[in-house]
């Protein structure tokens, strides 16, 4: 079964996209008093920048390549559950 992260609306609210070009704002208040982990920050930033629905296996697939190059790993699954506990985002099962 595959999951699917949805950034709550009240989060997904509080940002502005352009409508002309490539590019989220992000509220300082968001990332500056977030009780979050820097990780947790930059995955949510991810998250809203990708309009609100991720998914996790996919992430997970650039987390092996990621580690795979040597680079210090990141535990996606933790992330998102600090995320989740924090009432940022809602993680489904989708068939």
């Amino acid at each position: 079964m595959t999951k699917e992260v949805h950034v709550q609306p009240h989060i997904l609210d509080s940002v502005l996209r352009d409508p002309e070009r490539p590019v989220t704002y992000i509220p300082n208040d968001l990332i500056q008093n977030a009780p979050l982990s820097l990780g947790a920050v930059g995955l949510l930033s991810e998250l809203l920048a990708a309009a609100g629905d991720w998914s996790i296996e996919d992430a997970r697939a650039a987390e092996l390549e990621r580690r795979a190059t040597g680079l210090p790993p990141e535990d996606i699954d933790e992330l998102l559950a600090e995320l989740d506990a924090a009432g940022y985002v809602r993680i489904v099962d989708v068939p």
